[in-house]
């Protein structure tokens, strides 16, 4: 009995670490989230009406990709592992930052506008989407719906609808039908 009850301060004083993760989780997605504000500002995406959504939902889902090794990597998993949404997240996120260290390496310094638009909206639509199709194929055993792998099935949506999405001015028409 003596050595249960020494093994649950032990416990709570571990438990009480934790709410450093979700600050600085808070912290990377607050970085990324003024990044893209940045970005969105520089390229005149802030008018009415939008008509550049695809890049729009590309560019926020690039920078949400970005954070995702930094986060997902501090990520405790919880009896079930990870989820399809992490695993999209986390490929993403990856095939964006190899992208940004190739460039580097090619002696190309890429630029805060172009850092999420390393890859374009269709390959990455390609990437969420096989990453998506194949962990659903693997027939995970239990998915748990954790905040971490509904953003991974964000990104994997936004991509597949900013590839799909008319670029320019063509959208409106069909928007302003929708609004009657």
């Amino acid at each position: 009995m003596a050595s249960r009850a020494s093994s649950q301060p032990a416990a709570r004083s571990s438990k009480s670490n934790s709410p450093s993760k979700p600050i600085a989780n808070l912290v990377i997605l607050t970085i990324s989230l003024g990044a893209f504000l940045k970005l969105a500002i520089a390229r005149h995406w802030i008018d009415w009406p939008p008509s550049q959504i695809g890049p729009i939902l590309s560019a926020f889902a690039g920078w949400i990709a970005l954070t995702g090794p930094w986060i997902l990597y501090r990520h405790e998993e919880n009896a079930g592992g990870m989820g399809v949404g992490d695993r999209v997240w986390m490929t993403c996120g990856l095939a964006l930052w190899i992208a940004l260290v190739l460039n580097l390496v090619q002696g190309r310094v890429p630029s805060l506008q172009s850092a999420v638009t390393a890859i374009g909206a269709n390959e990455l639509a390609l990437l969420a989407g096989a990453t998506l199709a194949g962990g659903l194929l693997a027939r995970p055993s239990a998915t748990r719906w954790t905040w971490t792998n509904l953003t991974g099935w964000f990104l994997a949506l936004a991509w597949l609808a900013a590839s799909a999405l008319p670029t320019g001015n063509a959208l409106w028409p069909i928007l302003a039908l929708g609004s009657r």
